[in-house]
């Protein structure tokens, strides 16, 4: 009798794990997505003003800081001369005027301009600002 139970359990067993696939198979059918039609609104708005954005994060690097307006653009025109691919700015902020170079979107391409530039002048160091993404052709 105890053989005829265990040989009734694994038909049972068998026809069960035959079975698991047909009833655990995934199901198909349709997603609804209901949402607030503001937030279509919403996305539209933020791909036009990205569009619309002139500058990004990135770095330059700053060469000059001080008082003499002269000395600042006497900079900037041998960066110019030596770098013509690099655009240079000569900001004021009271009571100073900086020169800084470079519109670039890493740091490690900041860098290897950096060491260029302390060939140049004793000081040279990367700043983090908005720069002025490259325009493609």
């Amino acid at each position: 009798m105890v053989l005829f139970n265990n040989e009734i359990m694994k038909k049972y067993l068998i026809l069960f794990l035959f079975l698991i696939p047909v009833f655990t198979s995934a199901q198909v059918g349709k997603v609804e997505i209901i949402q607030d039609p503001k937030i279509d609104q919403l996305v539209e708005k933020r791909i036009a003003v990205s569009k619309t954005q002139t500058t990004i994060r990135g770095y330059r690097i700053q060469v000059f800081q001080g008082e003499q307006r002269t000395e600042a653009y006497n900079r900037q025109a041998l960066i110019n001369t030596q770098y013509k691919e690099l655009p240079t700015y000569v900001t004021y902020q009271a009571p100073d005027f900086r020169l800084r170079v470079g519109d670039f979107k890493t740091l490690k391409e900041a860098q290897r301009y950096q060491q260029a530039m302390l060939k140049l002048f004793d000081s040279a160091f990367i700043v983090e600002e908005n720069i002025n993404p490259v325009k493609l052709p």
